[in-house]
């Protein structure tokens, strides 16, 4: 949101990120996530999206687990009894 308003007010990237207490790069890549005005709704938005997206597909994270589940009973058996 600061950055939002300072844009408003004029400032510049280094003069926004001097006031904010980041890096000028931090400021420009920030400003950059958005197309068109600078929003900070729209950007949080739009890392909600694109985070929600991250990693493997869904359909690769499930498979059987009983194979293993066998593994391991057939291990505790051997070790145990």
């Amino acid at each position: 949101m600061q950055i939002e308003v300072l844009r408003k007010e004029g400032y510049s990237v280094r003069r926004s990120a001097n006031l904010i207490g980041v890096h000028h790069s931090t400021v420009a890549r920030e400003l950059n996530r958005v197309e068109g005005e600078y929003s900070a709704i729209k950007a949080q938005q739009l890392a909600i999206s694109k985070s929600a997206n991250k990693g493997r597909p869904l359909g690769l994270l499930i498979r059987p687990l009983y194979p293993k589940v066998l593994y391991l009973d057939r291990i505790i058996q051997l070790l145990f009894f």
